[in-house]
């Protein structure tokens, strides 16, 4: 059967969330130790999470859920066309620019674009117009990330050629069940695939940064999320910072998306929807792992 097209499941003018995995060529630990070559990889999983961290403050997609394992990655992106609407041309040409920078900085961070830079793209409606809609694109999302890392990954060992096996893969979250079922899927994947034991102990995943983010508020109260509000300087230094963020008040708060103003990032808050998949995943997952561990649910990882 022939395979659909992007554009045919997802509207780049319309608001979706999609899981979205890849997987390493021949499905090798090259984010791991990988027994024929004797190495260790696990620095890679380190530079896909900065590159989590660079795209989703830069892109109008918002970053809610990630798991990096040793041959693969989960992401759950949802895009927000409606926010890159908003912004402005210079605001556009910016936040493009710091993608993909013409210059860098000493330490290989993006320098801030110039002004001729900026002018550049903001002065020309067609390719600012094309670079809008890049912004809020899952395929724009992936090709970079997936390209950085294959590029780099290849530079380290002088190699060519692929590193990942195929084209990234997505399905649409169309409802809030599904969205349930994945987030909690991508949650416990490190305890499902054996590689942890607890949601603390699953290195490079979103839910392991909430708890540190968690543990963090506990330890500072001073960082709550009210006080966060007037100091966003130090929401910038929380774990969670890059993610999409989590609040909850099931008395009070609206059902849908609500502005967030406190982040670095330019999403718009998931609510209820979003707090209790990682409510759900949080006390779900000693019940969940124990059976995985005691071979009643065993399976092979995705």
């Amino acid at each position: 059967m022939v395979r659909l097209s992007r554009f045919e499941v997802f509207d780049p003018d319309e608001v979706a969330v999609a899981h979205v995995w890849n997987r390493t060529c021949r499905r090798c630990f090259l984010f791991g130790d990988d027994s024929v070559s004797g190495k260790n990889f696990d620095l890679r999983k380190v530079w896909i999470e900065d590159l989590l961290q660079h795209l989703a403050a830069e892109f109008g997609i918002d970053l809610l859920g990630f798991a990096i394992l040793s041959n693969h990655f989960h992401l759950i992106l949802r895009t927000r066309p409606d926010v890159v609407a908003s912004w402005s041309d210079e605001e556009v040409a910016a936040h493009w620019c710091r993608i993909c920078p013409h210059n860098r900085k000493p330490d290989g961070s993006p320098a801030e674009p110039t002004k001729p830079e900026i002018r550049s793209i903001a002065g020309c409606p067609v390719k600012l117009a094309e670079i809008r809609q890049r912004l809020s694109s899952l395929s724009w999302w992936m090709r970079l990330l997936c390209q950085r890392v294959s590029m780099r990954a290849n530079a380290e060992e002088d190699e060519s050629g692929r590193f990942f096996q195929d084209r990234y893969k997505a399905t649409r979250l169309v409802d809030e069940a599904s969205l349930l079922a994945c987030s909690a899927y991508v949650d416990l994947n490190l305890i499902r695939a054996a590689m942890a034991q607890t949601l603390e102990t699953s290195d490079h995943t979103s839910v392991q940064r909430r708890i540190e983010a968690a543990q963090q508020d506990i330890a500072q109260p001073q960082d709550a999320p009210e006080a966060l509000e007037d100091r966003p300087e130090r929401q910038t230094k929380r774990p969670d910072a890059f993610l999409s963020p989590l609040t909850i008040d099931e008395a009070s708060d609206p059902i849908g998306p609500d502005w967030h103003t406190a982040s670095s990032v330019c999403m718009a808050d998931p609510r209820i929807s979003f707090v209790r998949i990682f409510c759900v995943s949080v006390h779900s997952a000693s019940k969940i792992g124990m059976s995985i561990r005691s071979g009643c649910t065993r399976q092979s990882a995705q």
